[in-house]
């Protein structure tokens, strides 16, 4: 998990970060973050920092529900057109860096703008009425700088239509803004920029000083930042905090001041009409998902392909040829993939042809008794509790007798390895006696070509009837963490010897 304030600093693979990189007391984008360990990798320390001030945790944009006080997952679209960080609930869409075809309905990105009346000259009579927008709270373009550092493109996607980066202008810019439009009558502004529309009611009453600017300049100066929400910071400070950050850029928008604007709707977001926005012509340079292509695993190796990485196959080992079988942990939250992944390695451990895989749905709460359990023989495959308690204690019975008897390193199709696929791990390890049980059979039965790979939802040791050394005798050799929690609590418990 990535959390704090302040500055960044490496504990392990979870790194904590410290995310306040403009300085001011008590405003971050992001607390915490979920990230997966190639996405880490990837941006590397600061640019995950300049990545998660850019992102700020308002709706899911899987489901578009409010992200609220739990940590949200950051995934990482990689297409041939742009690279885009957005945010998402971890049960919605689990951490990644991916370059497969987004697989849900794109959720508009929220936005917010608030209107600014800013003194300036030197006796701060003059006032400037400026409209600070965050046109996109939940996503983010990213793109790699000049030396490689992924860096946040933000409001840089602006300058196409004629806005100007802070640090060239100074304060504002008299450049105009593109297909933006602005009316003020009656003390009613309406400024309408295509995407986003703001109205702002009774101007001429609530500021004097502001309306007269209004009238005398004809103009509203727009200001464009990714790097902060005006809804969390009123007035000048959050123009004067996207100033001092260069994270701004700024253009004039031309008052009609007596026409009557057409009918908007204030904060009107993205069009409803996505088939527009991503017309059929953008698939065909996208990568396509790839269907199984059968069995991968090498018994030269011991390995197997799990799924495709942005570098290429990612595989996992089943056992290490000479040492014996591998044990195998799979921790996340509920809806993260953790029995899609216990599900393709069960697979392949069941057409090695050198494996004899056990599969145990104590709760029958995954769906296994139908699919692959009711494939099945009734000896490999149980989705009751009694049926699992079974399982381990036969594992438990193997592990003694192939441990005197010796011979079952290498998985042959005479002498198999013999592998318990468990779901729920987190909830049968309360038992003491089970969670005895399987350590005794992770432990003893590597050599004995014998092995347990568990789900479970998370790792605290009164899941595990406060057997840490069980958990890290599951995760020692194949560890699938989905997400930054897991990983964290893993190292800990690893750290602590």
């Amino acid at each position: 998990m990535l959390s704090g304030r302040g500055g960044a600093r490496c504990q392990s693979r979870a790194d904590r970060l410290d995310l306040d990189p403009l300085g001011g007391e008590g405003i971050v984008s992001l607390e915490r973050v979920y990230a997966d360990p190639y996405t880490r990798a990837e941006l590397g320390a600061s640019g995950l920092v300049e990545v998660t001030r850019n992102l700020w945790p308002v709706n899911c944009q899987t489901c578009g529900g409010a992200l609220g006080e739990d940590s949200p997952a950051l995934v990482v679209f990689d297409r041939p057109e742009q690279v885009e960080a957005s945010l998402h609930h971890s049960q919605c869409c689990p951490p990644q860096w991916t370059r497969l075809r987004q697989p849900f309905r794109p959720i508009s990105p929220s936005h917010f703008g608030g209107l600014i009346a800013v003194a300036t000259g030197e006796d701060g009579a003059t006032v400037e009425p400026v409209l600070l927008v965050n046109p996109s709270r939940e996503r983010v373009r990213i793109v790699q700088g000049e030396h490689g550092h992924w860096i946040a493109a933000g409001a840089y996607e602006w300058e196409s239509r004629g806005l100007v980066r802070v640090e060239e202008t100074g304060w504002f810019s008299s450049a105009a803004v593109a297909d933006a439009h602005a009316w003020y009558t009656e003390g009613t502004l309406t400024i309408d920029l295509g995407e986003m529309t703001w109205v702002f009611r009774d101007l001429a009453n609530e500021s004097d000083k502001l309306h007269r600017a209004l009238v005398e300049l004809g103009r509203v100066t727009l200001g464009i930042t990714t790097a902060i929400d005006p809804e969390q910071m009123g007035g000048q400070q959050a123009l004067v905090r996207a100033i001092s950050a260069a994270d701004v850029f700024f253009g004039a928008v031309p008052l009609t001041l007596e026409e009557v604007p057409p009918e908007f709707t204030a904060g009107q977001g993205m069009p409803d009409d996505f088939d527009a926005l991503f017309p059929p012509g953008r698939e065909a340079i996208e990568l396509p998902v790839t269907p199984w292509a059968g069995p991968s695993y090498d018994p030269a190796t011991g390995t197997f392909q799990l799924g495709l990485g942005p570098d290429g196959p990612m595989r996992q080992a089943l056992n290490t040829p000479g040492v014996g079988v591998h044990s195998g942990l799979l921790v996340g939250p509920p809806e993260c993939g953790k029995t899609n992944a216990l599900r393709i390695t069960y697979i392949e451990a069941l057409y090695a042809d050198v494996f004899y895989p056990l599969l145990a749905d104590p709760l029958a709460r995954n769906g296994h008794g139908q699919a692959i359990g009711s494939k099945l023989p009734e000896e490999m495959f149980t989705d009751t509790w009694d049926g699992t308690v079974q399982f381990l204690e036969a594992l438990a019975h193997m592990v003694d007798y192939r441990a005197r008897t010796g011979g079952f390193t290498n998985p042959t199709k005479e002498a198999p390895g013999v592998l318990l696929f468990l779901e729920d791990a987190d909830k049968v390890f309360t038992d003491a006696r089970l969670a005895d049980l399987a350590f005794h059979s992770v432990t003893v039965g590597e050599s004995a070509g014998v092995g347990i790979i568990a789900t479970a939802e998370k790792i605290d040791l009164e899941c595990f009837s406060g057997r840490r050394d069980l958990i890290l005798a599951l995760g020692r050799k194949s560890l699938q963490a989905f997400s930054e929690k897991a990983l964290a609590q893993f190292q800990v418990y690893r750290s602590r010897g």
